[in-house]
């Protein structure tokens, strides 16, 4: 995905955000094309298949559908310059082969491939071996092939057992998944007092997790329905001055609880009607709750602990408090030497917010979703951010990058800032925020070689060799070698080691957002890896380098 991570260092925020002009260039409207093809495994041409554009511009998001013709290809024609995003729709039993391209400019061609997805099936039966007509049987998805954690834990198969208590789930991703059987209609839906069970026999903490290859069967997998009891987990949500709903209506609320021991959402309500909540089949644990209001930007201001050991537990009272949120502006600058003709559209930046502690806690487990483009003249605002310390994601056309992210802030706040990111109080709006986007970005493609194969879950790290740019994050990057491969857009110009290092074995993905350039620690570690690794480049304006050779060399074991 074209874009870069960036780090909101306070200690460095000094500026006055200056007032936005009257006018710019960057508003200027142009037309543009976005084409593709969709391939199946075997390289085939898929025809007829639905796709969908959706611009994610705050001033016109575009929208259009697509079919593909009998050469799979598609065309959209006659778009503003913005950030978009693809819908494509699934042909039964195939998927989509993950992609890291989440959002797509004009003049993309975009090539997608579907393949048969992957089975899981197997046979239900009571404790007395007798088959289970008509439970539901769901799949999730809890790590890829590599392990790497899968934290949206989604349920990608759902079927119910036939008159033999057999069921088959299929058109999975490649992963490893946690089997289990309710009869309840689904996980969501917790109106049963019974618990799940997970395959082969057991709970949620004992299950046996079951691996699915790229379009391949897994059989067999049979679970023994236990059809143990859990326990009911009831209350009432409050809502602070200004936070409530309009309508006591469906949809009021998303509820959940964390499970702390399995550092997951176990149990979900995604659609409380009102205000009253009520899980049921509830298994013994640790949990903390967390709720969120679909109408208003509100949450917890702090999770509630709930302890489930043998009893019911009702009368519980959650008060919802305001969210809160980061505003700033973008300011755009177009070099002499700009590697893009065109001028740079505000709608064609994407802001999101990103926590700097790793989600290990019930807050950070929340399920928000805050991003945003720019108006039409820079302004932005990141709402619903629960309390914590942020940074910011910019995903940016090719040939654009950050060059300074600061905020106006008192001198003794600057002085006090000790750690990195933006702290963000309970329903606090921070504002000031100022980023500069400069024209002249580079880029990099090369390849990590080694006599040996590598490792799984490489990353090739770009550390600026300037010692002035030392604790410059924002020049810091990462990214994940495929195939062999890596590749960086949105560079500035300047002089970077290249240092290729395999992330550790109980590294989740959400590590994989946070580069370690975030933490000092690792920062000075990188830099003295890097420093004797000599691996070097010089990107200048504009610079498209290509085929770099990377030699990947076993790292040394601690002492």
């Amino acid at each position: 995905m074209p874009g870069i991570w960036l780090l909101l260092w306070l200690a460095a925020f000094s500026v006055v955000t200056p007032e936005p002009p009257a006018a710019q260039a960057q508003t200027a409207k142009r037309d543009g094309t976005i084409t593709g093809q969709v391939l199946d495994e075997d390289g085939a041409p898929v025809a007829g298949l639905a796709v969908e554009l959706f611009g994610r511009g705050e001033s016109n998001r575009a929208r259009q559908e697509a079919k593909t013709d009998a050469q799979g290809e598609f065309k959209f024609t006659g778009l503003p310059p913005q950030a978009y995003r693809l819908s494509l729709n699934r042909l039964p039993g195939y998927v989509e082969e993950e992609s890291t391209a989440e959002v797509y400019y004009l003049g993309a061609h975009i090539l997608l491939h579907l393949a048969k997805g992957g089975v899981i099936s197997g046979r239900v039966t009571d404790e007395d071996g007798e088959p289970l007509t008509g439970v539901t049987v769901l799949a999730r998805r809890v790590r890829d092939l590599a392990g790497v954690p899968d934290n949206a834990g989604r349920w990608e198969g759902w079927r119910g057992t036939d008159d033999r208590g057999v069921y088959r789930l299929y058109g999975l991703q490649p992963g490893r998944y946690l089997v289990s059987v309710n009869h309840a209609a689904n996980q969501y839906n917790h109106q049963s007092r019974e618990l799940s069970t997970y395959y082969p026999a057991t709970t949620r903490a004992e299950a046996a997790e079951v691996t699915v290859e790229r379009g391949a069967e897994v059989t067999g997998i049979d679970i023994r329905h236990a059809g143990r009891a859990g326990q009911t987990v009831s209350g009432t949500l409050t809502f602070a001055a200004g936070t409530e709903p309009a309508q006591k209506e469906s949809g009021t609320a998303w509820v959940g609880l964390f499970n702390r021991a399995l550092r997951e959402i176990e149990y979900e309500l995604p659609w409380v009607d009102g205000t009253r909540f009520v899980f049921k089949g509830v298994a013994a644990g640790e949990y903390d709750l967390l709720a969120r209001s679909y109408e208003r930007n509100a949450a917890p201001a702090a999770p509630l602990p709930v302890t489930v050991k043998g009893a019911d537990i009702n009368g519980l009272t959650l008060k919802l408090t305001p969210l809160g949120a980061l505003a700033g502006r973008v300011v755009i600058e177009q070099p002499a030497a700009a590697c893009q003709k065109s001028a740079l559209a505000y709608d064609e930046i994407v802001l999101a917010a990103q926590r700097v502690e790793a989600g290990t806690n019930a807050e950070s487990a929340l399920p928000l979703y805050s991003f945003a483009t720019p108006d039409a003249v820079g302004n932005f605002k990141l709402p619903m951010l629960t309390p914590g310390r942020y940074a910011l994601q910019f995903t940016l056309p090719f040939g654009w990058y950050v060059k300074t992210l600061e905020r106006s802030q008192p001198a003794a706040a600057r002085a006090a800032a000790k750690d990195f990111g933006v702290p963000l109080k309970s329903g606090e709006s921070l504002t000031g925020l100022l980023a500069t986007l400069l024209g002249s970005a580079a880029s990099l493609r090369g390849v990590v070689e080694s006599k040996a194969a590598l490792p799984p879950r490489l990353r090739v790290h770009l550390i600026p060799a300037d010692p002035t740019w030392a604790d410059e994050v924002l020049r810091y990057a990462e990214a994940p070698v495929n195939a062999g491969r890596f590749a960086f857009d949105n560079l500035a110009p300047g002089k970077y080691w290249l240092l290729a290092r395999p992330l550790a074995d109980d590294e989740s993905s959400e590590r994989a957002t946070r580069p370690v350039a975030w933490d000092a620690n690792e920062r000075a570690k990188l830099r003295r890896e890097a420093e004797a690794a000599k691996q070097e480049i010089s990107l200048a304006t504009c610079q498209r380098a290509a085929d770099f050779k990377l030699p990947y060399t076993t790292p040394a074991k601690a002492k």
